[in-house]
């Protein structure tokens, strides 16, 4: 059981502590903040929206914390600019602690990184990578279904195909839903959940 023998190992010396710290820290990082992911180009947005449509792979390192592996497709847009939605790709890497023991369910706060494409298919197509943090909520309907509703706060910096250059947004928060397929991977050290 060497998989068994390595979790141990790194959940001993991973504390809360830690991981509150990074949080913290994620946090710190994302007080000028702007989206999700899945992120507005337009730089004078205040408050944006996003809907995704993902593919997730939840990880449980222990009762309440968990990596979450996702990629997924969706629109974001502005409040301010309704009439200007774009659509975009991405990939990202969070880190989940939920509220409640024992079932990575329900209220949760995380931090995450990723990456995305961001288009409206007739002259924006900008990319960007994000961190961040959310406050969510996990609704796992089925077997393998997931309804998440979150709101947020990140740090995306763009880059501008158009016209060549790099732009970080003001800052913003995002209210955001994210919905679709979902699994889970809870090892034999937690087999008894």
């Amino acid at each position: 059981m060497p998989s068994k023998a390595i979790h141990t190992f790194t959940c001993t010396f991973v504390t809360t502590k830690q991981r509150f710290t990074a949080i913290f820290f994620t946090l710190l990082i994302s007080i000028p903040a702007s989206c999700d992911v899945l992120f507005s180009p337009y730089d004078s947005s205040k408050f944006t929206h996003s809907v995704e449509l993902i593919v997730s792979h939840e990880i449980a390192i222990s009762r309440r914390w968990s990596t979450v592996l996702r990629a997924g497709v969706g629109a974001a847009g502005s409040f301010e600019f309704l009439e200007m939605p774009v659509a975009g790709m991405e990939l990202a890497a969070e880190e989940r602690f939920y509220f409640k023991n024992n079932t990575l369910q329900g209220a949760f706060i995380s931090g995450y990184i990723g990456a995305a494409f961001m288009t409206n298919l007739s002259e924006i197509y900008d990319v960007g990578v994000v961190s961040g943090i959310n406050l969510g909520f996990k609704n796992q309907y089925a077997r393998d279904r997931v309804f998440e509703p979150f709101i947020g706060i990140s740090v995306p910096v763009g880059y501008s195909f158009k016209n060549s250059e790099i732009y970080i947004p003001i800052p913003v928060f995002t209210i955001g839903l994210r919905f679709g397929i979902y699994n889970t991977l809870r090892n034999s050290y937690y087999s008894s959940w």
